[in-house]
Parts: C-alpha cells; sequence; structure tokens
C-alpha cells in the first residue's frame, strides 16, 4: 500500500499510521505533509517530493529518500491502493 501524506497530522493519527504499516508499505509526504517527516524518519520506506520540502525550507535527512513528480508517479504505478491523509 502506498501511503500520500499531504496535510499535517495530529501526534495521534501519526501514531495510528505507524501502527497499520506493514513492511511491503510506502509512505510519501508532500504538501504540508512534510512537515511530519520528523515523527516518521525511523520508517524505512519513507519518502519526500523534494520540491516540496525546499519549499517550506525542510532538510531532508538521509533516512528520507528525495523524489521528484515522475518518481511519485512511478511509485503511484507500482502500487494498486494508495491512501491519502
Amino acid at each position: 500500500m502506498l501511503y500520500l501524506i499531504e496535510s499535517h497530522l495530529s501526534v495521534q493519527a501519526l501514531a495510528d499510521l505507524c501502527q497499520q504499516l506493514t513492511d511491503k508499505d510506502e509512505v510519501v509526504c508532500l504538501n504540508d505533509g512534510i512537515y511530519c517527516l520528523q515523527q516518521l524518519a525511523s520508517l524505512h520506506q519513507l519518502y519526500a517530493l523534494s520540491a516540496h520540502a525546499q519549499l517550506r525550507g525542510i532538510p531532508l535527512t538521509e533516512s528520507v529518500q528525495a523524489i521528484d513528480m515522475a518518481e511519485l508517479v512511478a511509485l503511484t504505478a507500482q502500487h494498486p491502493t494508495s491512501i491519502t491523509r
């Protein structure tokens, strides 16, 4: 499953999300979801749209894989289902 985090989530919503994730799931932060990166940094399949992070002045750490829009489209194509939060 692909999870697209597009908005700033509460601490409880992030905790709930992390409990739902499996090893096959991938998480992409974009738009204001970029602000959730620090809380999600321990995930092994974490991506962020680099342009969105740059616009918000959020540096990407080594635990986050920076992607562009074409790579987001490729990730979406790899997953038959996705959830946007």
